[in-house]
């Protein structure tokens, strides 16, 4: 009874987040193998010192009317715990992309694609990370992670995430094997890199399937969902169909 009543409350949950429960969904098969996790971080110098130095202007100018800087001149709102609870175990796109979208607050969208570029590395600046030679470009920010020194954090249970594997049933259960690390999303709707969706010898059980996924049965498959409390097994919305045969 406690397993039943855990996931009406997550099916739930996610329904009022705008993801429908448990939907299969077929795709178009890449004729490349399952690709492999990129491998650049923040740790590897995304940005220049002179582009953050123009980042803090811009700061100045554009943002600190609504997040003001502290009495050492940092960002409060940007930096430490808050900037990587909002922000970390993502692309740089997760960072980009809200900042572009609804700042300045009055009016969002405004600036230059290179002002908002330079914000971008003014703020990866002030969370202590290294400068690199070459500047940060709108082209390098699906492919740089954003992640601790020490690399992504665990997921923590009810995260929204994505992860992808080789779909097997064994007797009533579902899970999908030889899968990737997962990866969170922050919006129900958000793409999912496949880029780091690579094979990466993990298991984890597809929970609350209201659909069997029977007809990809063997196939590679994204699934879409929540992060259970046991971290190896998500609360299925949706399954996407990658290829149709496990890469070997």
């Amino acid at each position: 009874m406690r397993h039943l009543f855990t996931g009406v409350c997550l099916t739930a949950l996610l329904l009022c987040a705008g993801v429908s429960s448990t939907r299969v969904a077929a795709q178009a098969a890449p004729t490349a193998a399952a690709p492999t996790t990129a491998a650049r971080t923040v740790w590897n110098g995304a940005y220049s010192a002179e582009q953050a130095a123009r980042g803090r202007d811009a700061y100045a100018q554009h943002c600190q009317r609504c997040h003001v800087f502290d009495e050492a001149g940092r960002p409060t709102r940007f930096i430490g715990d808050r900037f990587w609870r909002r922000f970390g175990d993502d692309t740089l796109d997760g960072l980009f992309l809200p900042i572009r979208t609804n700042m300045p607050n009055n009016q969002p969208g405004t600036l230059a694609v290179p002002t908002y570029l330079d914000i971008v590395a003014f703020l990866l600046q002030q969370n202590d990370m290294p400068t690199g030679a070459a500047e940060l470009t709108e082209q390098d920010l699906p492919s740089i992670q954003l992640v601790s020194r020490d690399g992504p954090a665990p997921i923590a249970a009810d995260s929204l995430v994505a992860i992808s594997g080789c779909l097997v049933q064994e007797g009533a259960e579902w899970r999908v094997t030889n899968a990737s690390a997962p990866i969170r999303l922050r919006a129900a709707g958000a793409p999912v890199d496949q880029a780091r969706l690579g094979a990466a010898g993990k298991t984890f059980a597809l929970k609350y399937l209201l659909v069997p996924p029977t007809r990809m049965k063997g196939q590679w498959v994204t699934v879409r969902g929540l992060m259970m409390s046991t971290g190896d097994a998500v609360n299925v919305s949706l399954i996407n169909a990658v290829q149709p045969a496990c890469p070997n």
